[in-house]
C-alpha cells in the first residue's frame, strides 16, 4: 500500500469517528427525529465517499472486500440526490456497515 493510500484510509477513519461521535446515544426513532444529526451524517458519509474515490486502483483491486462503489454511490445520493436520501437507510449503514468498514481500515493502517 502506498503512502497516499494509508493517509487517505486514515482520513476515512477520522470520518467514521466522528459519525460515532454525531451519533452516540442516538437510536433510530432519536436518529430520524434530529435534522441536525442527520444531515451532519450524510455530510459526512459524503467527506467519506469522495475520500475513498481517491484511493489507487492498485489498493481498490487488493481489497476487493470493502465496498468501494457500495461507499461512493451512497456519497452521489447524498450529495445530488438529497430529496431522495432515505435516512432511514443512513441509519443502516450508520450501524451496520461502519463499523464492518472501521475494521477492516483498522486492520490495514
Amino acid at each position: 500500500m502506498n503512502k497516499k493510500d494509508t493517509q487517505v484510509l486514515e482520513k476515512i477513519l477520522k470520518e467514521i469517528e466522528q459519525i460515532e461521535v454525531f451519533v452516540k446515544g442516538f437510536n433510530f426513532e432519536s436518529f430520524m427525529d434530529n435534522e441536525m444529526v442527520k444531515r451532519s451524517v450524510a455530510m459526512t458519509l459524503i467527506n467519506i465517499g469522495e475520500k475513498a474515490k481517491i484511493l489507487s486502483d492498485e489498493f481498490k483491486g487488493v481489497h476487493r472486500d470493502i465496498p468501494f462503489k457500495a461507499i461512493v454511490a451512497m456519497r452521489n445520493v447524498a450529495a445530488h440526490g438529497y430529496e431522495e436520501l432515505r435516512f432511514d437507510y443512513v441509519w443502516e449503514t450508520v450501524t451496520k456497515d461502519l463499523p464492518d468498514l472501521k475494521s477492516k481500515i483498522e486492520g490495514l493502517v
